[in-house]
């Protein structure tokens, strides 16, 4: 993520921010709008964990839970706002922002977002990090700006779009496809058992492959589950809907699929960083 500070405070509207965590004079301060478009280390930054105010934290529901529960900032700074749902907020100068929050298509929760400034006849977008994926050109608030021309500034994510390099991804659902098609290969021919597959993970991210991977599997309960380790599976409870307090979890992915007894499985979701 960038870090210069001009692309994460929004033109026209002084005191509305995205994802401007790195510096904590924004977090000092009861009139500013803080947006955080997804629960990512390089995105929240320096955000202190039990964070008490005074800015309250925008964002969407997922994102709110991970920051409640697993951040631990106090529920009264963190503001929850569905997709599609468009919230508004008045900046110190009394200038209004109309904000839509849109699926970004990267991990679970994570948006990007459209800023309609009504005062000063602008329109922008953040994107946050996002992937490309062909449902957005059906995004409605998306048509009408493009039919009328409206977007005066986008931020736009360009991790991968290097001068000097070029990329060239698959789709998602084709990643997704391609990766649990490898692991049921290399489970399958492992005959004697003793083969194990390190899915390394983000703290929060690629949740549709371990969806999948357990749904796909082979019927051989022990190579179904997938082993998770205490926060990892609290943290897909979280995503999942559902955490260990709720007493109906009998549609839960994580109780279904997931253990946290490394022996029952030969998948284990580890951090990025043990391969």
């Amino acid at each position: 993520m960038n870090s210069n500070s001009s692309c994460h405070e929004i033109s026209d509207c002084p005191g509305l921010f995205v994802d401007a965590f790195r510096t904590s004079k924004h977090l000092q301060k009861s009139d500013v709008c803080l947006i955080l478009s997804h629960y990512h280390a390089d995105h929240y930054g320096n955000l202190p964990r039990g964070y008490q105010g005074p800015s309250k934290i925008h964002c969407t529901p997922i994102t709110a839970r991970l920051l409640r529960e697993i951040h631990e900032v106090n529920s009264q700074f963190v503001v929850e706002h569905e997709y599609g749902d468009v919230w508004e907020y008045v900046n110190s100068k009394k200038q209004r922002s109309r904000i839509t929050f849109l699926d970004a298509h990267h991990c679970p929760g994570a948006a990007i977002v459209l800023i309609d400034l009504p005062d000063v006849d602008k329109l922008h977008l953040h994107t946050g990090d996002m992937r490309y994926h062909d449902k957005m050109l059906q995004y409605p608030q998306l048509i009408k700006a493009a039919k009328e021309r409206r977007l005066d500034t986008v931020w736009l994510d360009t991790t991968y779009a290097l001068a000097t390099r070029r990329f060239s991804f698959p789709s998602q659902e084709q990643a997704i496809s391609e990766t649990v098609k490898q692991v049921q290969s290399v489970l399958q021919e492992d005959l004697e058992g003793d083969t194990l597959v390190l899915l390394c993970c983000y703290n929060i991210g690629k949740e549709k492959i371990m969806w999948r991977l357990a749904n796909e599997s082979s019927s051989n309960e022990k190579k179904m589950r997938l082993y998770a380790n205490e926060r990892k599976m609290r943290m897909l409870e979280l995503v999942d809907g559902l955490s260990t307090r709720d007493n109906d979890s009998s549609n839960s992915f994580t109780k279904q699929f997931c253990t946290s007894n490394p022996k029952e499985t030969n998948i284990h979701i580890v951090p990025m960083n043990v391969s």
